[in-house]
């Protein structure tokens, strides 16, 4: 069993990690991609980066939903949490191909930490604040 406080702490890693992928994305990734002229194909790139992106924006919001109401609504969505962890799962695999392997690591820990905090929101230690 684990408490509240190291629950939120799961869920505040999960969500450094994605803003930092974000960072990354936005401010160097897709600009280096965009002036990239040996590239023919770096509007579609750019394009699928931005794609990329807003899935990383989805798995922020459920991440930032699932820390921020599920306790003081009184009820819990249990597929926030598994959302989030499948997604970022999905797209740590798809960015090993890419050789963003800064992205890759973030995702796949926030995918590990997403589910974990689904797992132990079920043991949590009852009686304690938040």
């Amino acid at each position: 069993m684990i408490t509240k406080k190291t629950w939120n702490l799961i869920l505040n890693a999960g969500i450094l990690l994605i803003v930092f992928v974000i960072v990354i994305l936005a401010l160097y990734v897709i600009p280096k991609m965009k002036a990239n002229v040996a590239n023919p194909m770096r509007e579609e790139a750019v394009n699928i980066l931005w794609f990329f992106l807003a899935l990383q924006l989805i798995v922020l919001a459920e991440l930032i939903y699932s820390r921020i109401f599920c306790f003081s609504e009184g009820h819990f969505e249990k597929g926030f949490l598994v959302a989030a962890g499948f997604i970022a799962l999905f797209l740590g695999l798809l960015f090993s191909d890419g050789g963003f392997f800064v992205c890759v690591g973030c995702n796949l820990v926030t995918a590990i930490l997403a589910f974990f905090a689904r797992y132990f929101r079920g043991h949590l230690k009852t009686g304690e604040e938040i």
